[in-house]
């Protein structure tokens, strides 16, 4: 028997995540325990919330937070106090039509996903997918990975226009989080027979590639390292692919009719891969300082780990 479906799905703005995402799904079954898929994904990101301090034409406004401040913004300094000259020729800071200098937040994520399952027969299941995709813009989101900004929605990125010390901060590029290649693969086999009798087997494997390395100096108003990407995005290249090999054992052990106990026995990362995961990418320390650990490594897979449980079960 033979089945397959073929899905399409559009979301338009959402003015609530202020995205869009278009998706295209095809899943065969060329038999009952079968089952293979591929899935096509592009999401959009169409504009961000920010905060900001309003500034009206001619006005001075002594703060690092400005919504509209015009394409020919002045910069000075005066005694650490950072003034910005709102354009006259920029209009008001409310909508008004005008452009206002600041360039469009892009978040772009495009995926293409192929899967092939076998579901559990003759005692044994398989998943194994594969993930290509490109996560490309200047805006990651809520959260910041470069430099570890946890405050949602008050990102600085887009607090001044674009100038020369802001180096290509409005270029769209590699976002942190990127990975062209994600592969899982997942499979189990229990024991039905001798004195093995009711042993599950499991193994699970995960390859993928690194992220995207870049030299980010501290920001020219705030000094905060890790804020203004130089050369591009992802210009310094990637960490190294890296995989973890899991296994897992589990067994029953019957008490009652009703009841048994179930034992479970996990190994993470058999071989103990220990690939650098993330480099440091602080050109700058805050202040600016230079960094001298700069490109040296920020962590490592997680080692070799065993779990034991024990689980009562009715």
């Amino acid at each position: 028997m033979c089945a397959s479906s073929l899905s399409f799905s559009l979301i338009g703005a959402d003015y609530g995540r202020n995205a869009n995402q278009r998706s295209i799904r095809r899943r065969e079954s060329p038999r009952r325990h079968i089952a293979a898929s591929a899935r096509g994904c592009l999401r959009e990101r169409t504009a961000v919330p920010a905060c900001g301090a309003l500034a009206l034409p001619g006005q001075t406004v002594f703060s690092g937070c400005i919504a509209s401040p015009g394409p020919d913004a002045l910069f000075g300094t005066d005694d650490d106090i950072y003034s910005f000259l709102a354009n006259p020729l920029a209009g008001l800071a409310i909508p008004d039509g005008i452009p206002d200098g600041f360039p469009n937040p892009v978040r772009n994520y495009q995926a293409v996903e192929v899967s092939l399952e076998r579901r559990l027969r003759d005692n044994w299941q398989m998943f194994i997918n594969w993930r290509i995709a490109k996560l490309f813009g200047n805006f990651e989101g809520s959260f910041r990975n470069d430099n570890g900004q946890e405050d949602p929605n008050i990102s600085s990125l887009f607090d001044f226009i674009g100038s020369v010390g802001l180096a290509e901060q409005f270029t769209p590029g590699l976002l942190p989080t990127d990975r062209t290649h994600i592969v899982n693969f997942y499979g189990s086999y229990m024991i039905n027979s001798g004195w093995a009798n009711g042993l599950n087997l499991g193994s699970n494997l995960r390859v993928q590639s690194g992220t995207p390395i870049t030299q980010f100096n501290a920001h020219p108003a705030y000094f905060n390292a890790g804020e203004i990407p130089v050369g591009g995005r992802g210009a310094l290249g990637k960490t190294r692919v890296n995989g973890v090999w899991d296994l897992h054992f589990d067994y029953p052990w019957e008490i009652t009719e009703r009841y048994r106990l179930r034992g479970a026995l996990d190994f993470f990362n058999v071989l103990n891969a220990q690939r650098i995961t993330t480099v440091d990418q602080f050109f700058e320390l805050g202040g600016p300082a230079p960094n001298p650990d700069f490109l040296t490594p920020n962590s490592f897979q997680t080692p070799f780990a065993v779990r034991f449980a024990l689980r009562f079960e009715w």
